[in-house]
């Protein structure tokens, strides 16, 4: 019994002179996450700097990196990442410490790619889609017209522009529906209403257009 106590408290001795070894040296480490600072997305493969150390370290797939068995002191960390500006933050390391720091890194694009970011956003992806589907939906509008041997003035070839219009302009509240709830989710609140901006522009010549074919519609009956 005296011997298992003995060696009991000679096992808690030796973790607390581990533990007192560790502060006396002042080892401490560094946490922290890198991420986007408008989506606040984590960023893949940024570089971390630690300086005068030179240290770099890579963040994971959740913008995360840490430095480990720092002596304390004061440093300076720098995060990079691709086509984002460079962010640094100086800081004191005490002994036995564990500091977490997060940057917030912004976008740093030149004119042609920022353009080219918006053509290639989803959003975009699906308005692009939207106008395709505008051309399907007259072109098919178009046979249909020619297949009732209908003219352009005829009322089954205005009644087939109506229906094409019409499911045009559903399919465009689907697609926008979509855009807003993606990038409300995953952006700030301004891009949903710069991404909705094509298509709201676009619902004006639908609605354009009903107007139009709902006059000649009128005018082809009152003349029937």
């Amino acid at each position: 019994m005296i011997k298992a106590i003995c060696i009991t408290f000679l096992s808690c001795l030796f973790f607390v002179s581990l533990s007192f070894s560790q502060e006396s040296t002042g080892i401490g480490r560094i946490t922290g996450y890198v991420r986007d600072s408008e989506t606040q997305k984590p960023l893949e493969a940024a570089s971390v700097t630690l300086s005068p150390l030179m240290d770099v370290v890579y963040t994971d797939v959740e913008g995360a990196f840490a430095f480990e068995n720092i002596d304390s002191g004061d440093y300076t960390i720098t995060a990079r990442a691709k086509d984002h500006k460079d962010a640094e933050e100086n800081i004191k390391l005490s002994a036995g410490q564990t500091y977490e720091i997060e940057f917030q890194l912004s976008l740093n694009l030149v004119w042609y790619k920022k353009l080219l970011r918006v053509f290639y956003s989803r959003a975009m992806i699906e308005f692009y889609i939207y106008i395709g589907t505008f051309f399907v939906a007259w072109g098919i509008a178009a046979i249909l017209g020619r297949l009732l041997e209908a003219g352009y003035t005829d009322r089954s070839a205005n009644s087939a522009w109506l229906v094409a219009i019409i499911l045009h302009i559903i399919i465009g509240m689907g697609l926008i529906a979509d855009v807003l709830n993606v990038s409300l989710r995953s952006q700030p609140w301004y891009y949903a209403t710069g991404w909705a901006s094509p298509f709201l522009g676009f619902f004006i010549v639908d609605f354009v257009l009903i107007a139009f074919l709902l006059k000649q519609r009128n005018r082809l009956y009152r003349t029937a």
